[in-house]
């Protein structure tokens, strides 16, 4: 378990940070040493901890809460040029956020350090982004193409672990769908009907990352290709629900450990990423539990952990999730072909705590016969138990 005491502040683009110093514990031992010293590469504290424990351990605290060392936020000085500055978790000030799709010519942190970025398509979505985060009384704002530093492994699984906590945080997050046009338009909230049809439409809601990035922030603002409002999460909120099938009581805020993983599954249905084990890790602030990315593992691996690590996080004593009475055999068949149609049903772990029936488990396994174990099976065997409440049909 690592804890940061102090975090270094980066400079603006093209200048070094005072170096400083700042201790984290391991266990019992208090170790100290300088950190920060470019701008480049504000999670200094962050790969000192991880070559002195593992990099695992860092993942080992308490959900979405340990893993935000410290967050890279875009302003512009007094030039009017845009810069960045690197925030201690404790010294985060109000930001704005965005929230996108990704496309071609997206501006990447390597550009603003390199200052290479201001011909490409996706600097427009930034200065867009700190233009209205001005009009609200925002100095800071996150753009994710160049906020995170891809190139540090260590940085990366930072981020992936702690972006919803990010959104949640935002005081505006902002959408822009570059899909979703008001051409010609001069008050686009007024003209409700002539861009419905393309907002219904949108790639924006099909995308795994996004589903965060709708729900997490209290605020929501949707803006169109020409970065005309269209509205809010709220103003939009049954539109909003007929297109993604979310609870309105989700979009306004209710807490997610009030809806089951059931649900929480089915809004993420049919959303794509580009790298195939996003498709897990987009959930993790949707599930509410931390877990160290591996890209190359597969979605299948990928899903897999993720729910090791949500049945661990609801079963803290290892018990597994058979003694949750209430849950049905239905959500084992909906995770497994909501999640990842070729994965073959996923069997937990023998209950310890569970005696006897040994000629009924044998005859279950029987019955599902290889599709518990194979690799490349695309069918599945459906088995159902049934009998008189409290006789152990949900234990088995």
């Amino acid at each position: 378990m690592a804890q940061c005491e102090q975090a270094s502040r980066a400079q603006p683009l093209g200048g070094e940070a005072r170096s400083c110093t700042a201790s984290w514990r391991c266990g019992h031992l208090n170790h100290r040493r300088p950190l920060g010293t470019h701008s480049n590469n504000p999670f200094a504290l962050v790969k000192g901890v991880s070559s002195f424990i593992g990099i695992t351990d860092i993942f080992l605290l308490s959900p979405l809460e340990t893993v935000i060392m410290s967050m890279r936020l875009l302003h512009f000085n007094g030039l009017g040029e845009l810069t960045w500055t690197v925030f201690a978790k404790q010294d985060i000030p109000p930001y704005a956020i965005l929230s996108h799709t990704w496309g071609s010519g997206e501006v990447s942190f390597e550009d603003l350090v390199n200052n290479t970025g201001k011909k490409k398509a996706g600097y427009r979505k930034i200065l867009f982004c700190g233009d209205q985060a001005t009009r609200d009384s925002l100095e800071y704002f996150w753009v994710d193409t160049c906020c995170i530093d891809k190139r540090n492994l260590t940085e990366l699984s930072t981020a992936i672990n702690s972006m919803f906590r990010w959104y949640q945080k935002a005081v505006k997050c902002y959408v822009f769908l570059s899909d979703v046009s008001t051409s010609g338009m001069t008050n686009a909230e007024a003209h409700h009907s002539t861009w419905e049809a393309a907002l219904r439409t949108s790639r924006w809601f099909t995308r795994g990352w996004t589903l965060q990035e709708l729900i997490a922030p209290a605020s929501v603002e949707f803006f169109s290709l020409q970065f005309q409002r269209l509205g809010d999460k709220r103003s939009l909120e049954q539109l909003i629900h007929e297109i993604t099938r979310i609870p309105v009581d989700a979009l306004q805020g209710e807490p997610l450990v009030n809806f089951s993983q059931f649900e929480r599954m089915q809004w993420a249905e049919n959303r794509q990423t580009t790298e195939e084990e996003d498709g897990a890790y987009c959930l993790l602030g949707i599930f509410g539990v931390s877990m160290l990315p591996n890209y190359g593992e597969g979605k299948a691996n990928a899903l897999r952990r993720l729910r090791k690590a949500i049945d661990e996080a609801e079963y803290p004593d290892n018990v597994g999730w058979q003694q949750e009475e209430t849950r049905s055999c239905m959500y084992e068949t909906h995770w497994t072909q909501t999640c990842l149609l070729t994965l073959p049903v996923l069997v937990p772990d023998t209950n310890p705590n569970f005696v006897g029936r040994s000629d009924i488990l044998k005859k279950v396994r029987s019955q599902l016969g290889p599709s518990l174990h194979g690799s490349g099976i695309t069918s599945q065997t459906r088995l159902a138990l049934f009998g008189l409440g409290g006789i152990g049909c949900v234990s088995l």
